[in-house]
Formats: structure tokens, sequence, C-alpha cells
């Protein structure tokens, strides 16, 4: 699946932090592949403001290839189904939601 930048921040931000050892074992392999290389951060200026907003140069960016598996692609799917249904779903979430969810499922 074609990442951009956004996306994998947002995924990033929105799996989740708990679980039993076998899902901490596949979350941990999900974020090393969704997340940066130390090439990627320079490249694209990745980083921080004092807010807390993550920030980078659009014009360094590419689309990158992620392959994720079911198992991957069902927990994304699970964390955007628990954020739509607790009514927590953000306005720059809904390009990468569209992505994963189709509503008429």
């Amino acid at each position: 699946m074609l990442l951009d930048t956004k996306d994998r921040i947002i995924l990033l931000s929105i799996l989740p932090q708990e679980g039993d050892v076998v899902m901490l074992r596949l979350l941990r392999e999900l974020k090393q592949t969704i997340g940066f290389s130390d090439e990627e951060i320079e490249r694209l200026g990745l980083s921080t403001t004092e807010n807390g907003r993550t920030v980078w140069d659009e014009k360094a960016e590419r689309l990158v290839e992620v392959d994720l598996g079911e198992t991957a692609l069902s927990i994304i799917k699970r964390e955007f189904r628990k954020l739509n249904k607790e009514q927590k779903v953000k306005d720059s979430h809904l390009e990468t939601y569209d992505k994963f969810i189709d509503d008429t499922e």
C-alpha cells in the first residue's frame, strides 16, 4: 500500500499502546514497518513543534510502499472503527481513514 508521510504519522498515532505480549510484539513490528528511517527523518526535516505538532518538508515527501499483512490491516481497521464509534476521528484523519475503511462494509 502506498502511504505518504501524513498517513504514516496518523497510523503511528492511532496504534494501541497496550495489549498482551503477542499484540505488543505485532505492534512493535508494525511500527517499524510504518515508521521512518534516520535517512527519511533527515530528508523530510521531520520534527515536532513545541505544541506537539509534527511538521516536515512536503517538497521532500515521497510515497512509500508499505507491505501490511492481514493482521496489521485488521489492527489498523479496528482502531479506526473504535475512534469512529467513540466519535474521536479528527478531520486530519479522514483521508487516511478512507484508505482503510470502506463505510459500505
